[in-house]
């Protein structure tokens, strides 16, 4: 197989989990063309994928709280026993950010989020923990069906890994419509307060019938390095191993909030996730300034 071939390939096993992620679980056919039949396949016919990906990328359980037990919804274990595939997920979603980052037309983008009101205090950290989407074509009052929400206006800088579905996808972005940007996690943020429109005011209610509490600007400004190539590289393959090994623990506490059982002791699971986001953060970091594109 020659070298070409092999990026091409690569290429869309990454759309593919740019795909997976937006929701859309079309399969391809042998061909390699997307058609109308949906994936039955329990990782890969996930249309909520996103929600798993990114509760695993936030401290604690707070994210987990507030999407199961407020909102009724349910994270898929199925991410926790296949956690190899689920990291192969994140590093193609970051693959794709890369590949477009070296593209000449980069440049700065405005896109609308409404998010959580408890996100609030982990974005004024300065930094995106999980992946970030918003929409160019304006805030979706479908989005804001969440326990106490804010409105985000973000300007993303061309320096900074972000997918633009419109641009990454082409023909193949299905959801066409919502103008979708996409930005890494472990990105720094700048964080200002701004003025509620009256049109903002009117049309826009949580899954509790409130207003936005606020909106904020965030200026997505950076990624930091973490000199991860030769200085931590067998630690950190090390760290993997663990967090493969251990999946057990996320697999069961998951398995317990989907249930409702919140009387659990879930510090384990709170741990395992730590050493998870440890690895992708330096993995990312690696991938974005020294140029090691994923490969499986």
């Amino acid at each position: 197989m020659d070298c070409e071939k092999h990026k091409q390939i690569n290429r869309r096993e990454a759309i593919d989990a740019v795909r997976l992620y937006e929701g859309d679980i079309r399969i391809r056919d042998e061909e390699g063309n997307l058609v109308g039949r949906q994936s039955s396949d329990p990782f890969y016919g996930d249309k909520n994928a996103y929600r798993t990906l990114n509760a695993l990328l936030f401290p604690g359980i707070i994210n987990e709280i507030s999407r199961i037990q407020k909102e009724g919804k349910q994270l898929n274990p199925v991410f926790l026993e296949k956690i190899d595939e689920t990291i192969d997920l994140y590093c193609r979603i970051f693959q794709l950010m890369c590949w477009e980052h070296r593209k000449s037309d980069r440049e700065w983008v405005i896109a609308k989020r409404v998010e959580r009101l408890n996100s609030l205090a982990l974005l004024e950290q300065g930094q995106a923990l999980s992946f970030i989407s918003a929409s160019k074509a304006g805030y979706d009052e479908e989005f804001a069906k969440k326990d106490g929400v804010i409105l985000i206006e973000m300007h993303i800088s061309p320096d900074v890994p972000y997918l633009d579905f419109e641009k990454a996808l082409g023909s193949e972005y299905k959801n066409i419509g919502e103008r979708e940007v996409l930005l890494a996690p472990f990105v720094d943020l700048e964080i200002n307060e701004m003025e509620l429109t009256l049109k903002e005011k009117r049309t826009i209610r949580d899954i509790n019938g409130n207003l936005p509490v606020g909106k904020y600007r965030i200026d997505a400004i950076g990624i930091q390095d973490c000199q991860t190539r030769d200085k931590v590289a067998v630690t950190l393959e090390a760290v993997k191993n663990d967090v493969f090994e251990k999946r057990y623990i996320p697999l069961e506490a998951v398995n317990a909030m989907n249930k409702g059982e919140w009387d659990k002791d879930f510090s384990e699971y709170i741990k395992w996730k730590e050493e998870l986001q440890r690895y992708l953060r330096y993995k990312l970091s690696d991938m974005w300034y020294r140029g090691n594109d994923f490969i499986s």
